[in-house]
């Protein structure tokens, strides 16, 4: 497995963060997902975003001495058919005037790179457009 990700440094308040993580999953799908929203919908289905909370049960979990303040992780598909939609997670620390956030999309060794900085990409972009100030690193 593999990761890319982006480090935020921004002024925005936990809730502003988690906001526009919510409101983030039709920003990033690709067009073939968003029509496959779109017929969903038509047809008296629903086609939402589903979100859950990254949780970290490995052993030594406990020990950790900086948890974050907020975690949230949400699915997002590269097309109408793919097999498996990409895992986006933010995780958020509040640092008094200042929040922290980390944005990690997981992908798989051979498939999945391009469309992981992708969403990396957009979802950083999305903090810029909301916080002019916010300072961006991007990582592997």
């Amino acid at each position: 497995m593999g990761e890319k990700t982006a480090n935020i440094s921004t002024s925005m308040t936990v809730k502003e963060c988690a906001d526009l993580f919510r409101s983030s999953p039709p920003k990033l799908m690709s067009g073939a997902a968003k029509l496959q929203g779109i017929f969903a919908k038509a047809s008296g289905g629903v086609f939402t975003a589903d979100f859950f909370t990254p949780r970290d049960t490995g052993p030594f979990a406990g020990l950790e001495e900086d948890p974050p303040t907020f975690t949230a992780g949400t699915f997002i598909r590269n097309g109408a058919a793919a097999a498996n939609p990409t895992e986006l997670h933010m995780y958020v620390w509040d640092r008094g005037d200042q929040r922290q956030v980390a944005v990690v999309a997981d992908h798989g060794l051979m498939t999945g790179a391009v469309h992981a900085k992708r969403l990396v990409t957009q979802l950083a972009d999305m903090f810029k457009a909301q916080d002019a100030r916010a300072l961006v690193k991007f990582g592997d």
